[in-house]
Order: structure tokens, then C-alpha cells, then sequence
């Protein structure tokens, strides 16, 4: 099916967007606000039980407590990251139009998030936090690779948006062509390929109990619907191209996959 579906935007990406892109879709800046922050999240909450797991170890080292302060400099770093960025998004939607009261709210709602995070992570016990530990680093790692991948691809590759055209359709460029260093990032979808950063939570699964497992199946169907909700919102928006989130779910995919911890 990504084959099928990037076939046909290999010949009419452009034409695709041009006939559902639209920047005023309600469904696309709901997405644009929504779509990230979930995976983003999640990602801060493995970097909250990881600092749990070095400050909670019955005898903490130097290098404990140096690991958990930079696990708790992520923390904090991925929710003020997230919830600055929605501020933003809402912001420029017209949403929130007072600097101060976003700024204040920006703060308010990251430190929120942090110590929801601390308070159910440090309210597990050492052993609890040492058996999900492998899986949280192998979560952040997949966020951390999908983050840096991403960008150095659009760096490099440096695709004008559709909303970037402004109806000049010479500017155009196919996905196959990278352009260099030109400013603009369309390829690949960074929405696309964060939102997808999700699926990492079946990691999981792995540790879980088998009456637990039966959770597995809806939960993979409800984050393929969600993903792809948040891929099509950046086509709709005229943010992306089709074979842009293409590559940006492709890309995580992979990550993810071959990111998973191993059972012992």
C-alpha cells in the first residue's frame, strides 16, 4: 500500500494538493496543534521514569545522580518544547493574542506536565522503574533518532511547502530531487514522522502481562487511525506533499522497528 501510495504521489503530488489543500481546514490546524504533542509527551514521561529509575537505586553514585540531572534537563526540555509550541500554533491562529497571557500559560502548562510526570513516576518502587527502564531508553532513543534523521533530511533536501508556492507552480519540485540547502523543509513530514513516534508505547507490550495483552491489538488500530489523521491533516493544510508524509511515517516506522528492545 506505501508502495501503491507513493507511486501516485510520484506523479501527482502536485496535483494531489492542489485539489484538497486548503490553509483555512479547521481539521488541518487542529491536527497542526494536536498532532505532535501526544508523541512528544510521551517521550518526556520515559525521560521522568528514567530519572526516577537513578535517583530511586538503593545506593546512588556520582554518575547516578549526574544521569538522572540530565534526564531531568529532558524532561523538562521535550514539555516546555511542546507546550511552546502549541502556545505558538495558537498564537498564529488568533486563538491566544496577549504575549504575556501565553507566556504565562506556556509556563504554567509545562510545569504542570513535568511534575504530573515526577509524581507517577517517583511514586513507583526501584523495582518497577528498573524493569520499564530498558523500554522508556529505547523510546527516547527512537524519538531522539526520528528527530535527527528528520531534520538532516530536510535540511539537505530542501523542498518548497505547497503553501510556499503562492501559486507559483514552477517552484515546485518533485521528492526524488533534493535542492540543497534552500531554507524551505517540506521533505519529509516532521508532523508525520513525530505523531508516528507513538508507536513506540507497544514497546511495552513486550513486558507486560498476557492478560494484558489483549489491550495490544486496539491500541495499534487507534494509533494507525491517529497517525493517519495527522498525515492526512498536512496534506489537507498545505503544509506537506503526499509523498512527504509518506517518507515521514516510513522513516519513524523503521526507527521504531529496529529501535525495540530485545527480550532478555
Amino acid at each position: 500500500m506505501w508502495i501503491l501510495a507513493l507511486a501516485a504521489a510520484t506523479v501527482y503530488d502536485l496535483d494531489i494538493s492542489l485539489a484538497i489543500a486548503d490553509e483555512n481546514s479547521i481539521y488541518g490546524r487542529i491536527f497542526e496543534v494536536a498532532g505532535e504533542p501526544p508523541a512528544i509527551l510521551f517521550t518526556s514521561f520515559n525521560l521522568a521514569l528514567m530519572t526516577a529509575y537513578f535517583l530511586k537505586k538503593p545506593s546512588c553514585t556520582k554518575k547516578d545522580y549526574m544521569l538522572a540531572a540530565l534526564c531531568l534537563i529532558g524532561t523538562v526540555g521535550t514539555a516546555v518544547f511542546t507546550v511552546n509550541k502549541t502556545a505558538d500554533y495558537l498564537t498564529d491562529y488568533g486563538i491566544i493574542s496577549d504575549s504575556i497571557t501565553v507566556t504565562v500559560c506556556a509556563l504554567l502548562a509545562s510545569a504542570a506536565v513535568t511534575a504530573l510526570f515526577f509524581i507517577l513516576t517517583m511514586r513507583m518502587d526501584y523495582h518497577t522503574t528498573k524493569r520499564y527502564f530498558n523500554i522508556a531508553l529505547h523510546c527516547v532513543i527512537a524519538a531522539i533518532l526520528t528527530f535527527v534523521i528528520i531534520w538532516g533530511l530536510k535540511l539537505v533536501w530542501g523542498r518548497v511547502r505547497f503553501r510556499q508556492l503562492e501559486n507559483d507552480l514552477s517552484l515546485f519540485t518533485p521528492w526524488y530531487l533534493p535542492q540543497g540547502f534552500t531554507g524551505f523543509f517540506s521533505f519529509p513530514s516532521g508532523h508525520t514522522a513525530n505523531a508516528t513516534v507513538i508507536i513506540s508505547s507497544l514497546y511495552y507490550f513486550h513486558d507486560l502481562q498476557s492478560k494484558h495483552k489483549k489491550y495490544e491489538k486496539p491500541l495499534k488500530v487507534l494509533l494507525a487511525i491517529w497517525i493517519a489523521l495527522v498525515a492526512f491533516s498536512r496534506v489537507r493544510i498545505g503544509a506537506h506533499y503526499l509523498s512527504d508524509v509518506l517518507f515521514g511515517l516510513a522513516v519513524t516506522v523503521f526507527i521504531v522497528y529496529f529501535s525495540k528492545p530485545r527480550k532478555k
